[in-house]
């Protein structure tokens, strides 16, 4: 049975309306449950949660999310973070659903969303700590740059979601340009002066 510290319960909504996420934050420390010695393990018990909730919310007998890694970071204080999303292919379900995966020092932790993102067409930053998660919803796009104070960053997007580099400034008032790019050097649209968390429509 996983062991939680607390339970962080937000409005993603604050980023696309009318959408209630459930943040969950577990932590655990170096022990012998094999179901959270490795990363794939804790992913793989991250989203038979959100798959349960997700079917308890949708009405259905039951939901298997498959994950798909998104992308991983390096902070300066030695955390190791990893992003996975929730497969697309349920796209009648609310299947848009992310874990985030932390490891410092041998001690581990993570937060979900339990209850996930209806996608829309806004850009959307959210945040936990420094860890700051990036969505786009539906839009085609492999590719999105970031840019913080004149550095660009070229990071993936998988499943909709991408992941900001540890190396950039986190902090609330960090102003965020996400450009789409459809293949490299080409833009497709840009929002500007976004904050994490916030959300705004592409340009």
């Amino acid at each position: 049975m996983r062991r939680s510290d607390n339970a962080k319960i937000g409005l993603y909504g604050l980023l696309i309306a009318v959408c209630v996420v459930a943040i969950v934050w577990i932590t655990h420390k170096p022990g012998p449950e094999a179901d959270y010695a490795t990363e794939p393990g804790r992913v793989l018990q991250a989203f038979s949660q959100i798959s349960l909730a997700v079917a308890q919310e949708e009405g259905v007998a039951s939901l298997n999310l498959a994950a798909n890694k998104v992308d991983d970071t390096n902070y300066p204080d030695g955390t190791k973070a990893s992003l996975w999303a929730s497969d697309p292919d349920l796209l009648g379900i609310r299947a848009h659903c992310f874990y985030v995966d932390e490891v410092k020092n041998g001690a581990y932790s993570g937060y979900s969303q339990s209850l996930c993102a209806i996608p829309d067409s806004k850009v959307v930053l959210d945040r936990q700590g420094s860890v700051v998660v990036g969505f786009i919803g539906l839009a085609p796009v492999q590719t999105v740059s970031i840019t913080v104070n004149d550095i660009i960053y070229r990071v993936p997007v998988t499943d909709g979601y991408f992941l900001v580099p540890g190396a950039i400034p986190t902090d609330v008032n960090t102003k965020f340009a996400i450009t789409f790019l459809t293949k490299p050097g080409g833009p497709f649209a840009t929002v500007t002066d976004l904050v994490a968390p916030g959300s705004a429509s592409p340009v």
